[in-house]
């Protein structure tokens, strides 16, 4: 899918590492999953992830460019009617 979405690794890890938290799924399991957003090279970025904090590893879930179809112009809140 990432390469479909011309998504890189490069810029999937910078988003992790670098990205701002923007949703919280508290009750998903095996564990916690996390909506993350960065902006790499102006390009918006959204990845969704599972995050273990005991053995601190990331299982990626998605990953895909954002769209004011759906978000706001920050590309961080959801727009209430969407459409």
């Amino acid at each position: 899918m990432m390469i479909e979405r011309n998504i890189s690794k490069d810029e999937v890890y910078k988003t992790i590492a670098d990205g701002e938290f923007i949703e919280e799924y508290l009750n998903d399991k095996p564990f916690p999953s996390y909506l993350v957003f960065y902006k790499v090279e102006q390009n918006p970025l959204h990845v969704v992830c599972s995050y273990n904090f005991i053995d601190e590893y990331a299982i990626i879930i998605t990953v895909y460019r954002p769209d004011t179809g759906h978000f706001e112009d920050d590309y961080k809140t959801r727009r209430k009617n969407h459409g």
